[in-house]
């Protein structure tokens, strides 16, 4: 699962990451999620050309659930 998440996280190179939910599941889903990007900060080398590249630092939150459906149904939360 969290290779998965770290796949997902370096297709669409978030720069903040919100978590709706109010129970322990959310915890421990975040908590994968924090896993996911400390994987991914690790630094890689590229040895053709001896450039470091690491994945920015990105931050996990946990919101209420309202706060999620707000956002979803406001005009920022659309598809384009």
């Amino acid at each position: 699962m969290k290779d998965q998440i770290a796949k997902f996280l370096l297709k669409t190179k978030p720069h903040f990451i919100v978590i709706g939910g109010e129970s322990l599941d959310a915890d421990n889903v975040a908590d994968l999620v924090r896993q996911a990007v400390e994987s991914l900060r690790q630094p890689t080398i590229d040895l053709d050309d001896l450039s470091f590249e690491s994945f920015p630092e990105v931050q996990v939150e946990i919101i209420p659930n309202f706060a999620a459906k707000v956002y979803s149904l406001s005009k920022l939360a659309t598809v384009t």
